[in-house]
């Protein structure tokens, strides 16, 4: 992959761990002689941190925040890769004016985060974990049923390709499928068997199960608020795979503590990994994971063979594919 006699020289950083260093691509580059290292410290601002990437070319990063401070101390750095495709940790303004690349893996983990969510949101509702902790303690049934996806109203709000993913499989089992996206591209199809809403409100105040698929953004920081619950029917569910800080978290346990919620589902929280005396953590009716939605096999394989893509590129002197940074040409190497 990599012909260039300088390749012994070249490093790159890996703080990611939704990457596999055997994927084919990422192998070729070890084989062609790029020193991929391991970094184990998760603050970008910290000395450990900066001690190996400063000597990196590239940096595989997971979700640790790049601020603009930390960025001016890596001037080597000409590619930072992310793996996945939320990129709201990473000053990214900053990145383009110091003529770094900034790309993201789009469209990859689309379908294992869709079907990760449909498996919190039955394990939910179904209350596996409990019924796995009453049978592991010799334990048997407790006289209560579950709600069934089959016959529920599902709110999807965000109709990318992972909210689309989403509504395509619970309408499988049986849900009527309702949908709000403000970003929506009025050009492309939406599926008709997705009700759709120009309104938040209006969506929370029809369905029986909410899921969440957007951006953290400014616009969305917050969306689902005190008001918001207030909205959906008492003893609604909630699920979560989008960003953390795209639900009120104090509002969140303030409804699930009310009935108001009668379950969450989480696979992101608004601190990562989240306290130990975070209330979430001790309610029974909340099923969690650990940011872990987009980590399916096949697809960390195939992002690890963009980024190693996108890294190739880099080192070539071309733009990568999934470039977000507004540059025009790749950062040099200082003289």
């Amino acid at each position: 992959m990599m012909n260039d006699p300088r390749a012994e020289a070249v490093r790159v950083g890996v703080s990611s761990t939704a990457v596999n260093l055997d994927s084919p691509g990422l192998r070729a580059l070890a084989q062609a002689g790029i020193e991929l290292v391991r970094i184990g410290v998760k603050d970008s601002s910290a000395p450990a941190f900066l001690d190996i990437a400063g000597s990196c070319r590239a940096l595989i990063a997971g979700a640790e925040p790049y601020p603009a401070s930390a960025l001016a101390q890596l001037p080597n750095l000409g590619l930072l890769a992310r793996s996945g495709v939320g990129y709201d940790q990473i000053d990214v303004p900053a990145a383009s004016r110091l003529g770094i690349a900034v790309t993201i893996t789009p469209g990859l983990n689309a379908d294992a985060v869709a079907e990760h969510t449909v498996a919190l949101m039955l394990a939910l509702l179904h209350r596996i974990p409990v019924y796995d902790a009453r049978v592991r303690a010799g334990q048997w049934r407790d006289g209560r049923f579950f709600p069934e996806v089959r016959g529920s109203r599902v709110g999807v709000v965000g109709l990318g390709q992972i909210g689309r993913g989403v509504a395509r499989l619970v309408s499988a089992l049986g849900a009527e499928v309702h949908g709000h996206d403000p970003a929506l591209d009025a050009s492309l199809p939406v599926e008709s068997s997705i009700h759709l809403h120009a309104s938040l409100e209006d969506l929370l105040r029809t369905v029986d199960i909410v899921t969440l698929h957007v951006p953290l953004v400014p616009s969305t920081q917050g969306l689902l608020g005190a008001r918001e619950f207030g909205l959906l029917r008492r003893g609604s569910y909630l699920v979560n795979a989008s960003r953390g800080g795209v639900v009120d978290q104090a509002a969140l346990i303030s409804a699930l503590g009310s009935g108001q919620l009668a379950g969450a589902a989480l696979d992101v929280f608004v601190d990562e990994p989240p306290a130990l005396d975070n209330p979430l953590l001790s309610m029974p009716q909340c099923v969690l994971s650990p940011h872990i939605a987009g980590f399916g096999e096949e697809t960390i394989r195939a992002m690890s063979d963009l980024i190693a893509a996108q890294i190739s590129d880099v080192l070539a002197g071309r733009l990568p594919e999934g470039l977000i940074s507004t540059i025009t040409q790749v950062r040099p190497l200082p003289h």
